[in-house]
């Protein structure tokens, strides 16, 4: 079977020596898309599931259409794949997708097909190896992204597939996460206190002003500044929903000594 309407853009490449065991990236929930599915089923139920090639849950798409249906993880950031497992429908008829193609993306806009527009081929052997038999492809090198989509091209019964993506390193943090990894080391509770309580009363301080930059003309705001400060030394620095964490602090262990925003 021949690659499918491939323009064979190439698709950037890692080490393979340093996936030499892939692991199953497990997505959560909301890192999970479809382009459609069956019954117009809510994501986790129904005929919108199979985050995992182990569950009995499965994916089947509203249509039987070759090359534009298709399955699409979020990896939390750009990483290393080395390709994908995948079974059939664990029920419902034996169904399997039994060829498909893989398109990478770092921002879900440009799309590149894996090894220009390979056709990966699982083919249908029987009942129970559709809902037992893991089908595991690797690439011929790992390819660097963050979204995984994979289009089937062929199938027994009807599309229905549960799949994983093989990642190269075993545990990927998501990049809201990495965004707040500290850098320095852990600070006491009481440099951690000192931190948070400035960060918190900076905020405060903000929208006090613009507060009373709003009011100004409206009526005198001595009075409520008296409260606010005895409120700051009641709260060690005020109650704010949402603040910045100081580097090298645990918010539990800061608001659990300093009893900032204790909600």
């Amino acid at each position: 079977m021949v690659a499918w309407e491939s323009f064979c853009t190439l698709v950037e490449t890692s080490d393979k020596d340093e996936c030499q065991e892939p692991h199953r990236f497990v997505p959560k929930l909301s890192q999970i898309d479809f382009s459609s599915t069956r019954d117009r089923s809510d994501y986790g139920t129904g005929y919108a599931q199979g985050l995992t090639v182990d569950g009995e849950g499965y994916w089947q798409p509203d249509v039987n259409a070759e090359g534009t249906e298709f399955m699409q993880v979020d990896l939390g950031r750009v990483t290393s794949i080395a390709g994908l497992v995948t079974r059939g429908a664990f029920n419902g008829g034996w169904s399997q997708v039994t060829a498909y193609v893989v398109r990478v993306s770092d921002d879900r806009e440009v799309w590149t097909e894996v090894e220009c527009g390979r056709i990966f081929m699982t083919p249908w052997e029987g009942h129970y190896q559709s809902r037992d038999k893991d089908f595991e492809k690797l690439f011929t090198e790992p390819v660097v992204a963050r979204y995984v989509r994979v289009y089937p091209m062929e199938w027994y019964s009807r599309i229905a597939m549960r799949m994983q993506v093989l990642v190269c390193k075993e545990e990927e943090v998501p990049a809201e996460e990495a965004e707040e990894e500290d850098d320095g080391e852990e600070k006491s509770d009481e440099e951690c206190c000192d931190c948070e309580r400035d960060q918190c009363k900076e905020l405060k301080d903000k929208k006090d002003k613009k507060d009373e930059k709003d009011k100004n003309d409206k009526k005198d705001k001595d009075d409520d500044d008296d409260d606010d400060d005895d409120d700051d030394e009641k709260n060690g620095g005020g109650k704010c929903k949402k603040h910045p964490k100081p580097k090298g602090c645990k918010k539990s262990k800061c608001r659990k000594y300093c009893g900032v925003d204790k909600k």
